[in-house]
């Protein structure tokens, strides 16, 4: 693992939130993995990334790779909280559009369910891998 990564894990109204801190990048991608498959099945996921000094592809894509997996299941994941530096490494893999521009926002009370349509925020589908 990432020297100084650490993931704390909040549990509140039946969904959970994982802060993220230290680097996301492939020495700590596979711990982030881990938490986010044990995670599935939550109603709402947010990962909270303003812990995050700086994400390389590796670890983004296992957020990319979490929130499909929740998306196939009817859930979301939102990845909130990120840095200039961290949006920057988004936006330079063309997918800067899978951060949630709301960070303090919270869930609906009843979480929203994918059928096939764009989400309210008109999110391009994630990317197969």
């Amino acid at each position: 693992m990432g020297c100084g990564f650490r993931i704390e894990i909040r549990r509140q109204e039946g969904r959970r939130t994982l802060y993220v801190k230290g680097d996301l990048d492939l020495a700590s991608a596979e711990a982030l993995e881990r938490i986010l498959q044990d995670s599935q099945g939550s109603p709402g996921l947010v990962v909270d990334v303003r812990g995050v000094g700086c994400a390389d592809s590796s670890g983004i894509r296992v957020l990319l790779e979490g929130a499909r997996r929740m998306q196939d299941q009817g859930f979301e994941l939102r990845i909130v909280g990120a840095s200039p530096r961290v949006a920057r490494a988004f936006q330079v893999l063309g997918l800067e559009n899978h951060l949630d521009p709301h960070p303090t926002a919270p869930f609906p009370k009843v979480p929203t369910r994918y059928r096939g349509r764009r989400t309210r925020q008109s999110r391009r589908p994630l990317p197969d891998s």
